[in-house]
């Protein structure tokens, strides 16, 4: 007999195979409400703010401000955050981009009588935590399922998302509200899973995320997209390096420098409704802050440094697994080939100024 978590996977996965566009909207909400409940069983306490923020009806409702020199980010609540420190720890946010259903139950997916939108205090539901293990008490059941092949929800996800893409090659372009949710709700998958992140250690997966990072894919998949690449790479040196084979820092790269596409867009503001004019320019520099943040990730070592004095030339050493762990000065010389030194420079050292994951003295 199927248990409720069971069935509730059950009818997320028939919707999001759906080829209604609807459907798979219907089952990507369902799923994103199922990492709302979760998350709410494991902050019980939170519900007590429920109408201190008001959600924005964005497909991404989520906004980042990156303020030089501190380096402080600014995150609403659509989002999951990593923190790379030496204890293995996480910092970890949640709750949904496009659910308007609150916690009425654990793993209910029945959208008949849906409950009003939830607002949940944003800095209330932020705790340092360890990725789940299945013996945990609310994540548990999630984690056990994941090691399946029926019930991996990575897997399904990627699914989903190649048919999109495939899909928009022969049709129109992809949908930016679902194809966003699709992302945010694959970045969930990979925090709670780490070991569904070894599915992007082949090519042909790792390239469906690196395929909507260019300048033609609307601005709101590619924001949504970013955070999905750095939870795949988090702690996976196999990944990180099959994204260095296929050009991904580059990829990164060509997406800071729109200053040309920023003028495009203000030389038709005559022509277009300043309201969108202004909002397409807002994505533009949304886009630029979330590659920032991304370079300030893939500028983490991978091992601890060596003592004594820096090394002239970048140092690799490989893990008992064979594979290359880089050092910052290593990933400082592939940056450079497609980023002026100046910035590159100016991004380490603001990495080693503000310390945003700790120390860093870590191997992965």
């Amino acid at each position: 007999m199927k248990s409720t978590l069971e069935e509730c996977l059950d009818s997320i996965i028939c919707k999001i195979n759906s080829s209604n566009g609807q459907k798979v909207y219907e089952g990507l909400k369902e799923l994103d409400k199922l990492f709302y409940d979760l998350c709410i069983l494991a902050n019980p306490n939170n519900t007590s703010n429920t109408h201190r923020r008001s959600r924005s009806s964005s497909p991404r409702s989520s906004s980042t401000e990156y303020n030089s020199p501190k380096h402080r980010y600014s995150k609403s609540s659509s989002s999951i955050s990593t923190s790379t420190s030496s204890n293995q720890s996480y910092r970890y946010l949640y709750s949904p981009a496009m659910s308007s259903t609150s916690s009425r139950s654990s793993y209910s997916s029945d959208n008949s009588t849906p409950d009003p939108e939830p607002n949940i205090n944003v800095t209330s539901v932020t705790r340092k935590w360890k990725i789940p293990t299945p013996k945990d008490p609310i994540f548990g059941d999630f984690i056990s399922l994941q090691n399946s092949f029926e019930y991996n929800m990575t897997t399904h996800l990627l699914n989903v998302l190649r048919s999109s893409i495939n899909s928009s090659e022969q049709n129109s372009n992809l949908d930016p509200v679902r194809t966003s949710l699709l992302l945010k709700n694959l970045q969930a998958c990979l925090l709670l899973h780490p070991q569904s992140r070894a599915i992007f250690g082949k090519p042909y997966n790792l390239m469906l995320l690196l395929d909507l990072l260019n300048s033609t894919i609307d601005s709101d998949i590619v924001i949504a997209c970013i955070p999905a690449l750095v939870s795949a790479m988090v702690r996976n040196v196999k990944v990180i390096r099959t994204f260095e084979d296929l050009m991904g820092p580059k990829i990164i790269c060509d997406l800071l420098k729109t200053k040309a596409r920023e003028d495009s867009v203000r030389s038709r503001q005559n022509q277009k409704r300043k309201l969108e004019a202004d909002k397409e320019l807002e994505n533009i520099r949304e886009v630029q802050v979330k590659v920032l943040e991304f370079l300030f990730f893939y500028l983490i070592p991978e091992a601890p440094a060596a003592t004594g004095t820096t090394p002239k030339t970048p140092k690799e050493k490989h893990g008992i697994d064979g594979i290359i762990r880089r050092s910052t000065e290593s990933k400082m010389k592939i940056l450079n080939h497609y980023l002026n030194k100046e910035v590159t420079d100016s991004l380490v050292k603001e990495l080693m100024e503000s310390k945003p994951f700790g120390d860093m003295n870590i191997c992965w």
